[in-house]
């Protein structure tokens, strides 16, 4: 294997993850505004052509998902689960 082939398999590998890096941040940054009842943070990390198929509802873009987090039965949890306690503080 030559050396550009290795910078090109290492260049390739890092790029994986790299991506799998963010989209892990992603779901950390969701799951904290979605704890804290934070619908526009929530909404920010889908795309506006995102699909968010839950067990209770199906969502298309971040505007759905937003009124989901706004809904009453997402505020009700609300500091009582995930990563934050009743003060929106991290666990």
């Amino acid at each position: 294997m030559t050396l550009e082939e290795r910078l090109a398999m290492l260049e390739t590998r890092l790029c994986a993850l790299e991506d799998e890096r963010e989209i892990a941040n992603l779901i950390v940054q969701y799951g904290i505004a979605l704890d804290s009842g934070a619908a526009a943070a929530a909404a920010a990390v889908f795309a506006e052509e995102a699909l968010y198929d839950t067990d209770v509802v199906t969502m298309r873009g971040p505007a759905e998902v937003a009124a989901m987090v706004n809904g009453a039965r997402d505020q009700s949890m609300v500091g009582r689960c995930g990563a934050l306690d009743a003060s929106n503080q991290r666990r």
